[in-house]
């Protein structure tokens, strides 16, 4: 449990590294670890890599402003609680209105959704803080990218189809391209039966990524 959690979050700090220093697209495919507070873990979650990625980039690699687009199912509360004080993040979260946590954080913008919205309302919400990550003006975005929205995932409710998902993705990816603005990918949540239904949403995530990357 150590070693994975100290190799998760090395990787999502090598991915920023590489997103701050290169351009285009990076991702870790782990993390996402958005449930971790700032003193004790949550949700699955030990430390939160969001958090860690953020700093470091604003510390160490001269980054002013960092844009956290978190738009897994549950939400980013840790993320939230953690960055609460600094203004030079903005967090923002689309997430189920009724799912884990159940005692919501406060983050800079919380978008809820109800359960079974489907694809149309789930994408309103996407653009929506998408809009306002842009607003931010952003040098770095750190976008929480968990599938757990799926209609097949037992812990998620919000009915998105796989294509949905797909929509959601590269939408991201082109506004971010767009604007110039490096992105990580944090891989967040999935918890499909059967799990290939999962497992096909992360493979749509990352190979799109590696194309619209490479319009850089």
């Amino acid at each position: 449990m150590i070693e994975r959690t100290l190799c998760l979050t090395g990787g999502a700090v090598e991915a920023t590294i590489h997103a701050v220093k290169h351009g285009g697209i990076t991702g870790n495919m782990a993390g996402g670890t958005h449930h971790a507070h700032r003193d004790f873990g949550s949700g699955y979650c030990v430390f939160n890599d969001l958090a860690i990625s953020a700093m470091y980039a604003i510390e160490h690699l001269g980054v002013k402003r960092v844009a956290i687009l978190d738009l897994d199912v549950h939400q980013g509360d840790g993320t939230a609680t953690i960055l609460s004080n600094e203004n030079r993040t903005r967090t923002i979260s689309v997430h189920c209105s009724t799912n884990f946590p159940f005692r919501k954080s406060v983050s800079d913008f919380d978008l809820p959704i109800e359960p079974n919205s489907g694809d149309v309302a789930y994408m309103e919400k996407v653009q929506e803080a998408v809009n306002l990550c842009l607003e931010f003006e952003p040098d770095l975005v750190l976008y929480q990218a968990g599938v757990d929205g799926l209609e097949h995932d037992h812990l998620g409710k919000l009915n998105v189809t796989r294509e949905g998902m797909r929509t959601r993705n590269q939408y991201v990816f082109e506004e971010m391209l767009n604007h110039r603005i490096p992105t990580v990918i944090f891989m967040g949540g999935g918890y499909s039966k059967p799990i290939e239904h999962t497992i096909d949403a992360f493979y749509d995530l990352f190979i799109d990524a590696s194309i619209w990357t490479q319009r850089w």
